[in-house]
């Protein structure tokens, strides 16, 4: 009984001594450096992946900044061209101008064809 005691106070001391000097970690490098390494390049992929992602987010976040305010010159103009394009806005431009057209007082003809 006394032995199996020893023996495990050896086993977790020799256990102990291996992780302090890192000579567990040579015998684990030997014997898992395919799997590090894979994790390792899983770990870059990983990385790399999320710094794209957050790029096309920002990006796409700006694009819709940009957008909304093209929606709004492009409301502002065409609110303004459909004051311009009015009748009444028409003639007092023209007047403003000093030119000398005028409406026409009746209608225009219309040509039928037999």
């Amino acid at each position: 009984m006394e032995e199996i005691k020893n023996t495990k106070r050896k086993r977790k001391s020799h256990i102990i001594k291996n992780v302090v000097s890192g000579d567990m970690f040579n015998v684990l490098w030997i014997k898992y450096h395919r799997y590090v390494l894979l994790l390792f390049v899983l770990s870059i992929c990983y990385i790399s992946q999320r710094y794209y992602v957050e790029q096309t987010v920002y990006a796409a976040k700006k694009m819709e900044g940009e957008l909304e305010r093209t929606r709004m010159e492009y409301t502002i103009r065409s609110s303004e061209l459909m004051r311009l394009s009015k009748y009444s806005s028409v003639e007092q431009e023209l007047k403003k101008r000093n030119m000398p057209l005028v409406a026409p007082q009746r209608p225009p003809k219309q040509i039928k064809m037999n």
